[in-house]
């Protein structure tokens, strides 16, 4: 039995976009806040985490597809996070 998260990549990042929304809203609420080397070294730590230690270098195109958008997603909470600080 085969079971999938998402149906396409176009349903993946339209949910990636509500929950790095709601992650970094949360956050900025609880009181964290984000440097402006975050989003680049969270970034990056989901890609080497999605690629090397999950393997998914070696699935494809389907594992590159998930490991770049699971950073990018990483990215932009911490960029949310910073443009929240700055609207202070």
């Amino acid at each position: 039995m085969l079971h999938y998260s998402y149906e396409n990549y176009a349903q993946m990042i339209k949910t990636s976009h509500k929950f790095i929304t709601r992650g970094a809203k949360l956050a900025y609420e609880d009181g964290k806040r984000a440097s402006r080397l975050d989003p680049f070294v969270h970034g990056v730590g989901a890609l080497f985490k999605a690629l090397v230690l999950k393997a998914g270098a070696f699935h494809g195109v389907n594992g590159w597809n998930i490991a770049v958008i699971s950073a990018f997603s990483s990215y932009m909470k911490y960029a949310l996070m910073l443009e929240m600080q700055d609207n202070e």
